[in-house]
């Protein structure tokens, strides 16, 4: 009986330990998702401003003399990256898994040094002529 009572004991501590384990985890990840967003922000505010005063070869981004419109720009990026951001908070409710963080980080992350390397590449397009 007393070794029953050891055991159980013993277990209630470890999963004493353990729970504010993860729950630290758990936090860890929410933190890892927040400064991908930050990242994404930044790559994003990165590539409009390489794109300023430049030739676009996107219709969407582009003046009808097609150089970059800083304010479509703007918009069209923004709306992209609120309606990503929406879309994981979507699944982090639906979603009883923790991971799902976590994959939401990284595809923040891919997509950050994607468009960082965009950007990268706007600053080697030459200035558009000014009229």
């Amino acid at each position: 009986m007393a070794i029953h009572r050891a055991l159980l004991s013993g277990a209630l501590a470890l999963g004493l330990l353990i729970q504010p384990c993860a729950a630290q985890e758990k936090a860890n990840r929410k933190r890892l998702w927040k400064v991908s967003i930050l990242a994404l922000a930044a790559a994003n505010a990165l590539d409009i401003a390489s794109s300023r005063g430049r030739m676009e070869a996107n219709p969407l981004l582009r003046t009808p003399d097609g150089s970059f419109s800083w304010q479509r720009g703007l918009v069209v990026k923004s709306s992209l990256s609120a309606a990503t951001i929406t879309m994981q908070m979507l699944m982090f409710r639906k979603s009883s898994r923790s991971e799902s963080s976590r994959a939401a980080a990284m595809v923040n992350f891919g997509s950050a040094a994607a468009i960082g390397g965009i950007a990268v590449h706007n600053l080697r397009v030459p200035k558009a002529d000014a009229p």
